[in-house]
């Protein structure tokens, strides 16, 4: 199945500020850059032929008890739980879709020789692992990752595609690149991570 991820404005813009917060002031203003973690809430649409699915993501919340480090974000298990039977009392409409985290780097230099976009082995294998995530999303929850890494000098560039699933582009004083994949059962019921048919849209230019 083709999948294609949509973000709206207004949840790129609280992604960018989540990242931007962990990245400067780090756990309990400690000035430290430490990962950072939150859920997302959207719409799911098949077309007609079932051969592509649409996904919108139109909700982000921080999840302010997540514990980063640098390389690293731990998250209680009852979270997303909480969370999203709050979120679904307020809007019904909508439905959780997945989770995002972030991947701060001290320069471009080492964001660029790590491939700081990737999702690592341990995002896939959290991932994976997280039940209450998967039953909430029916199964086939998406994830999102955010690397972020300090600029010479302040700018701002438009996006700049990179893959069909990532996306580049500058704000203020720091570099974004934003990555998607989407988690679906294998017909042993395994749960898997793919990549493949998969497209991450923008859906606009700033």
């Amino acid at each position: 199945m083709n999948t294609e991820v949509r973000i709206s404005k207004a949840v790129l813009e609280s992604m960018v500020l989540a990242a931007c917060e962990a990245y400067e002031f780090g756990n309990n203003n400690d000035r430290k850059p430490v990962e950072t973690y939150a859920h997302v809430w959207g719409y799911r649409r098949l077309d007609l032929d079932r051969k592509t699915e649409h996904i919108f993501m139109d909700r982000f919340n921080s999840c302010v008890s997540a514990d980063g480090s640098p390389d690293s974000v731990e998250l209680g298990v009852d979270v997303v739980d909480l969370q999203n039977s709050i979120v679904r009392y307020w809007s019904p409409q909508v439905s959780l879709l997945g989770d995002f985290h972030t991947h701060p780097f001290r320069s471009l230099k080492k964001l660029r020789r790590s491939c700081g976009w990737e999702f690592s082995e341990g995002d896939d294998k959290s991932f994976r692992k997280d039940r209450h995530l998967w039953k909430h999303a029916d199964q086939s929850p998406i994830t999102i990752v955010m690397a972020i890494a300090p600029l010479d000098k302040a700018r701002s560039r438009k996006a700049k595609r990179k893959a069909a699933d990532r996306w580049r582009f500058d704000v203020g004083k720091y570099r974004f690149h934003i990555k998607v994949a989407v988690g679906r059962m294998d017909r042993s019921g395994k749960r898997r991570v793919t990549r493949k048919n998969l497209t991450l849209n923008l859906g606009w230019r700033f």
